[in-house]
């Protein structure tokens, strides 16, 4: 394997950086002393890269361009501050060389490719945030439709400018795929809502008692309010720009993974017109994950677990049951999941005075949801 990583070097010594990677396969790194904590090093488990460790790439590596994902990985590799295990280095190693990567090496990829989505990306995918609240799409608002459809052209431009495949739904609504033909697993549907509440703007006030225009985003410190930046127009920007990312680093998924935007009952009818089985994640719940009541089965399933440890390791929380809080619909009751973008622990603030979203957090959905849908995408088995 030492000749095989020398020869391929060899040929793409054009690309010098590459040279440091002749010493990855016979280099082993299993543990990390407490001292090179304290000297400013993370101390890290032989597994996926801990949130500590994601926490010290974001602050190192922000602001520095990168040429694309290969080139961001390769200076995560050449980090001074980061104490890699050797697994983590060995997938970093293969992914930047082209060769086949085990189950856990993907793992380790697809969360650099989240921090890679949120550093390339998170100022550009605040400003289309702040596009779509500027559209006040209130359902209980006579004259709403031109409203809607202007922010479906709004999403329509985007999706082109992505690479994604753009669709508007019948009895309302969007749906947003890649650009590739229907790949060969199961089909799973990221839900959301283009909709928001009505604001009563007399209560908009902060409280030095400035007024705040609910429909327009109004930065404060860190925190960015209107109405949609909690609920759900941050989903909806955080799956695009995730599947953008995806189309742009030609990630071939195995499984067929579709973003829809529900309008009115566009949703009920796309579910009544599609093949079963379908899995089915709404941006609507709280960290980590949240299932149907009476599903307890579809608990143990391999796409629960999944995306169980995306948001628990990501968040450095604790593993904890998995609520079963709502109601399923129809017959899909056990394909059915929610989980939640915001910091947990945060009230929910869609219907009140004052929603928004916290920077920080924002840019950890986008992370996370970036890992959540190229890991779904690549698992050969979800039950």
């Amino acid at each position: 394997m030492k000749k095989q990583v020398k020869a391929r070097i060899a040929r793409l010594k054009k690309q010098s950086i590459l040279v440091i990677l002749i010493g990855i396969i016979v280099t082993s790194i299993s543990t990390v002393s407490a001292n090179q904590t304290r000297s400013g090093r993370a101390l890290l488990s032989s597994g996926n890269l801990s949130k500590q460790q994601v926490d010290l790439l974001v602050l190192q590596l922000a602001g520095k361009p990168h040429k694309d994902f290969r080139d961001f990985c390769l200076s995560i590799y050449n980090s001074s501050r980061i104490m890699l295990t050797g697994q983590q280095k060995n997938a970093i190693a293969r992914f930047a060389l082209k060769q086949e990567l085990s189950g856990p090496q993907r793992e380790i990829i697809f969360r650099i490719l989240g921090i890679y989505s949120q550093l390339k990306y998170g100022g550009e995918a605040i400003r289309s945030l702040g596009d779509l609240v500027e559209i006040p799409t209130v359902s209980s608002r006579r004259g709403s439709r031109a409203q809607f459809s202007k922010a479906g052209k709004v999403l329509k431009e985007k999706s082109q400018k992505f690479g994604l495949k753009f669709q508007s739904l019948k009895h309302g609504g969007y749906l947003m795929s890649f650009p590739w033909r229907k790949p060969e697993g199961a089909s799973v549907a990221i839900y959301t809502r283009l909709g928001v509440h009505e604001a009563d703007e007399q209560k908009w006030r902060l409280n030095d008692g400035r007024r705040v225009d609910p429909y327009k985003m109004t930065k404060v410190g860190s925190k960015f309010y209107g109405r949609g930046t909690q609920s759900n127009k941050n989903a909806i920007v955080a799956a695009m720009y995730a599947m953008r990312v995806i189309v742009e680093e030609n990630i071939r998924l195995f499984n067929d993974i579709k973003l829809i935007v529900d309008v009115e009952k566009g949703f009920d009818y796309y579910v009544s017109q599609t093949e079963s089985p379908m899995y089915f994640a709404s941006y609507d719940g709280n960290y980590p994950v949240e299932l149907p009541k009476n599903s307890a089965d579809f608990a143990q399933s391999l796409w629960v677990k999944a995306l169980m440890a995306v948001a628990l390791e990501s968040l450095d929380m604790p593993n904890q049951a998995i609520p079963a809080s709502f109601n399923g619909e129809g017959a899909m009751h056990a394909k059915v999941l929610q989980f939640g973008l915001t910091h947990p622990k945060k009230n929910n603030l869609t219907s009140s005075p004052l929603e928004h979203m916290d920077l920080n957090s924002f840019l950890l959905d986008l992370q996370i949801v970036t890992e959540m849908i190229v890991r779904t995408g690549q698992m050969r088995r979800l039950e």
